[in-house]
């Protein structure tokens, strides 16, 4: 592999993994809301799948 290559991959992955921990930012911030919303209810949220 060159070392163009090894660099291009390298950005990729940084993208990637910025791309992942903003979509985990977005999955907690759901879970919050969703959580927060069924205690609201009075749900027990064991109960949801």
């Amino acid at each position: 592999m060159t070392e163009r290559m090894i660099e291009n991959r390298v950005k990729k992955l940084q993208t990637i993994e910025a791309k992942m921990k903003e979509l985990e930012a977005q999955t907690e911030k759901l879970k919050a809301e969703i959580k927060a919303d069924l205690e609201g209810k009075g749900v027990d949220e064991s109960n949801v799948v």
